[in-house]
């Protein structure tokens, strides 16, 4: 019953900030993508604890909203994790829907420096084969499921040529219905649009 009172928590926070964002004016100004890097999380099942892979590829656009905040919504895809797990192997898979606010200091500067936060919505498969010992079958799982988290950080980007930027920032996400999170390190590179 606490899992489902977070979810609608974090829904009701979405369509608030979706709400107030219409009266916002944000201006599209860049494209983007690069390389995460984690510690990796743990992905909890009624059997078993899985690990998650640690090195992933993002994709993010950035809207204006004025001088110094702008809008970062990112989208994260994860290496699959495989490991020898209950007599067979288990592959472990999940992505990040992220979406942050950035505050940058000194906009109009050659190095820019930044805090972000935000909310985050992890989607993972845990795919897991073996032979139970128990029951003498052979036991195939194929789980969903998605975990709702905040994160916060902070990060420097700097020009490589007039159009192109190249940002480098760590985060820490924490998710919500456990007592899980990881830490991600993000390097990459943005093209300027306006």
């Amino acid at each position: 019953m606490k899992a489902i009172r977070h979810i609608f928590q974090l829904i009701a926070l979405i369509s608030f900030l979706l709400i107030a964002g219409e009266k916002v004016q944000a201006q599209f100004i860049s494209l983007g993508g690069g390389l995460d890097l984690t510690n990796g999380t743990t992905i909890e099942t009624e059997n078993e604890d899985y690990l998650t892979g640690s090195l992933g590829m993002d994709f993010r656009s950035e809207y204006k909203i004025n001088y110094h905040l702008r809008f970062v919504p990112e989208m994260a895809f994860y290496i699959p994790k495989v490991e020898e797990k209950t007599g067979g192997e288990a592959s472990t898979t999940f992505m990040n829907l992220t979406l942050n606010l950035k505050n940058v200091h000194n906009p109009r500067d050659m190095l820019r420096t930044y805090l972000q936060g935000g909310i985050t919505v992890t989607g993972w498969n845990v795919q897991d084969n073996y032979y139970s010992e128990t029951i003498q079958q052979e036991i195939h799982l194929n789980e969903w499921g998605v975990e709702p988290g905040v994160n916060a950080g902070a990060g420097i980007q700097f020009n490589i040529k007039r159009d192109i930027e190249m940002y480098i920032e760590a985060r820490y996400l924490k998710y919500v219905l456990n007592q899980y999170g990881l830490f991600i390190g993000s390097v990459g590179l943005n093209f300027i649009l306006d």
